[in-house]
């Protein structure tokens, strides 16, 4: 093969050699944005869950709540022991609510988590929005034990599905008395 060819073939690798090379530095350039972003998402979120679990601590000790840790180094706490009132009962009668695309979407962080991982999510509802977080099967259990103690413990796939089965429940209770 004569000289000018191999230095004419050489200058042509060389060429593509460079345009891979900045097509390569572009593309991880614009993963290394990517990923900045992404970081930057979610430490915004972990510092204001880290903010709402802290606010929730400091809303129990000022409850009365006593706080501590366990032997497996798991938060411990213990609720004041609060009766309710002898006039007026709380009425514990569950409704069932279906939620809406809007409010599917804001929760589905939480959903998809609930899907990986388990356990339960607990709700607080109000006039403008809900908190919502995920809880252990654990502490679901232990809420559970406050709110009923020695039932049944049942699971369910759909809140529908335990609606229907609490109606029922309650069917056979007013039946039998």
């Amino acid at each position: 093969m004569p000289a000018n060819e191999i230095t004419n073939l050489k200058r042509h690798l060389a060429k593509w050699e460079l345009e891979h090379l900045r097509l390569h530095a572009a593309e991880l350039a614009e993963r290394l944005e990517r990923a900045e972003r992404d970081r930057d998402y979610y430490m915004e979120i972990l510092d204001d869950s880290w903010n709402d679990k802290m606010r929730l601590l400091q809303e129990l000790e000022e409850y009365g709540a006593e706080l501590g840790l366990d032997k497996n180094g798991s938060l411990s706490v213990t609720l004041p022991n609060v009766t309710a009132s002898a006039e007026k009962p709380i009425d514990r009668m569950p409704t069932l609510i279906y939620l809406t695309d809007v409010q599917r979407a804001a929760l589905s962080r939480i959903l998809q988590e609930q899907g990986r991982q388990g356990g339960s999510i607990i709700a607080q509802i109000w006039p403008d929005g809900i908190r919502a977080a995920l809880i252990t099967d654990q502490e679901h259990d232990r809420i559970r034990e406050v709110i009923s103690p020695g039932k049944e413990h049942k699971f369910f796939k759909t809140a529908a599905d335990d609606h229907a089965d609490y109606l029922r429940n309650e069917v056979k209770k007013s039946e039998a008395a």
